[in-house]
């Protein structure tokens, strides 16, 4: 994560706190209550622009989503419908899709597309260092702060041992149709390996700095009670706006 310079003038602890609120609005909003969806999205948009988040960047992290979407429309496509069944008929498809199941893909396509766009905004804002923080001034036990500091830095290392397998996959040729997919099963399986290799070596570099399942971190501040009080009453209007 990188910190953005021009990031609000909040302690770490206020903003991963309020995150968490927002995530629990996206993750409640859905279809049967649109009110809170749009009160959501307007925020998350909002939190998109002022984080200044290219749109690039959104878009390329929202492909998974839509793939996701595009592969269970399909299986509803092809599945049959029982006689009885509630349907629904799209747009530009000559297919009626059960509405139990139509419902059921929309409100995760909608929650996820929330949450993501969130996601995106929120780490903008926080460093790694600032997450440590934050995970410190809300009281968390020291296990459990350690634990999510721990695979939030995981996940760089995810990334760039991932980057490197395609750079060098690519570089031999891209492999097309059947090869394509069994070359990605054999990246995963290195992928795996790299990646139990790289924790088990940070596991034993942080026993021999003698880690006893904490972070201890100087000078991290306490959540103070008035931010406590803003991120409650954020809370309680999100679940109250999103809830259907």
């Amino acid at each position: 994560m990188t910190a953005d310079r021009q990031a609000w003038r909040l302690s770490p602890s206020f903003r991963l706190a309020l995150f968490g609120a927002l995530l629990l609005g996206g993750c409640l909003a859905g279809p049967g209550r649109w009110i809170g969806v749009a009160t959501v999205g307007g925020i998350a948009a909002a939190a998109c622009l002022a984080a200044r988040v290219p749109l690039r960047l959104l878009l390329l992290r929202l492909v998974p989503l839509l793939s996701f979407v595009a592969f269970a429309l399909a299986l509803l496509l092809l599945a049959p419908v029982p006689a009885g069944t509630p349907t629904v008929r799209l747009p530009l498809i000559p297919h009626d899709f059960p509405r139990a199941g139509l419902s059921f893909v929309l409100a995760v396509a909608v929650k996820s597309a929330l949450v993501v766009a969130l996601a995106t905004a929120f780490t903008r804002w926080l460093s790694e260092r600032e997450f440590l923080v934050a995970l410190t001034g809300l009281h968390l036990p020291g296990k459990v702060a350690a634990l999510l500091y721990l695979m939030v830095r995981s996940l760089r290392d995810v990334r760039d041992e991932t980057l490197r397998l395609t750079r060098a996959r690519d570089s031999r040729g891209k492999p097309r149709g059947l090869r394509a997919l069994r070359t990605a099963a054999a990246l995963s399986q290195v992928l795996l390996i790299r990646l139990g290799r790289r924790a088990d070596l940070r596991a034993a570099a942080l026993v021999s700095r003698g880690f006893r399942n904490r972070l201890p971190l100087l000078g991290a501040s306490a959540l103070a009670w008035h931010e406590g009080a803003c991120v409650l009453g954020a809370g309680a209007l999100l679940i109250w706006v999103a809830s259907p």
